[in-house]
């Protein structure tokens, strides 16, 4: 058993740490739409940036003697391969769809919609396995394409109130953040999460930038670019990363995948009062089935019960 006090500052670092990934979403929208920021810079940044200072921590962490080698992953080539793979197609492709899919339409959407991975992640499994979704699984499946329709069309299928770009864009965030779970499973055990994501943020970081360029663009640096990128690089991201694995490690990972779930909530919360994003009746209806199908999946299956 978990003791209570332990229960309660794991909880309390997941919850938080969930606000804040909310938050760095709502820091992106701010830098869209007041100073004019492409998707491109911002995930070069993010990437960069936060990669950066998270190798920064492990080797503190390995000087300090609390941690493995950060160059220990560099050095095995099989586990090099994986973590490039991992970089490209699963970092860097969900930091930029995600980004992507904010900039065209808001904080609150764009998560709610990339919460939808776990059916990707379903999908993946159903097909490995050769298997049948179990009721419970199927039933996530239908809650969420009943909750993509209704943030799409609002429950009329001639009126698309969310554009296709965002739509598509939200969508392809959910399926990159589906290949952000699954790939690094193998690497994660052998290295650890937080010299895999560093590495992975800032090698997928230099790879974004051979294809982008984004440093030809004008910046404005001003306050409230600073705070933006301050509120998406350290707190949205470094801090929140570091406080939910903490977390994660004491109330596991089941209890922290479900509090997770505030995410979403707190992305429309603060795309709402700080953005003035405005959401219909439908739209919150929307969101809240989509995190139902989510907290759904967290449930075991027959199968899992009997092993």
């Amino acid at each position: 058993m978990i003791e209570e006090k332990t229960r309660r500052l794991g909880t309390f670092l997941v919850l938080f740490a969930a606000i804040c990934w909310g938050f760095s979403g709502t820091c992106s929208e701010f830098l869209f739409k007041t100073r004019d920021v492409s998707s491109e810079w911002l995930t070069a940044f993010r990437m960069l940036t936060a990669g950066g200072i998270l190798l920064a921590i492990c080797w503190a962490q390995f000087f300090r003697g609390k941690g493995a080698h950060p160059l220990a992953i560099l050095k095995d080539s099989y586990d090099l391969k994986r973590l490039v793979i991992f970089a490209i197609f699963g970092l860097m492709t969900v930091q930029y769809t995600y980004l992507v899919a904010i900039s065209l339409t808001n904080s609150g959407t764009a998560t709610v919609l990339q919460y939808s991975a776990p059916i990707f992640i379903l999908g993946w499994s159903c097909l490995t396995y050769k298997r049948w979704p179990h009721p419970l699984e199927a039933i996530s499946i239908i809650c969420v394409v009943i909750g993509v329709f209704l943030l799409a069309t609002h429950g009329h299928p001639s009126n698309l109130v969310l554009s296709m770009a965002g739509l598509v864009w939200g969508l392809s965030s959910a399926f990159a953040l589906a290949l952000y779970t699954i790939l690094p499973r193998g690497i994660l055990g052998r290295h650890g999460s937080l010299s895999v994501t560093g590495w992975g943020m800032f090698i997928g970081g230099l790879v974004f930038l051979l294809f982008t360029h984004p440093w030809h663009e004008a910046i404005s640096w001003d306050g409230g670019m600073v705070f933006g990128l301050v509120g998406l690089v350290l707190i949205g991201t470094v801090m929140s990363f570091s406080l939910f694995l903490y977390g994660v490690k004491l109330i596991g990972p089941v209890r922290s995948s479900i509090l997770a779930c505030v995410e979403p909530l707190s992305a429309a919360l603060f795309s709402h009062f700080w953005m003035g994003t405005q959401f219909t009746p439908m739209d919150i209806v929307g969101f809240i089935i989509i995190i139902m199908a989510v907290l759904i999946l967290t449930r075991p299956t027959p199968a899992d019960r009997a092993k």
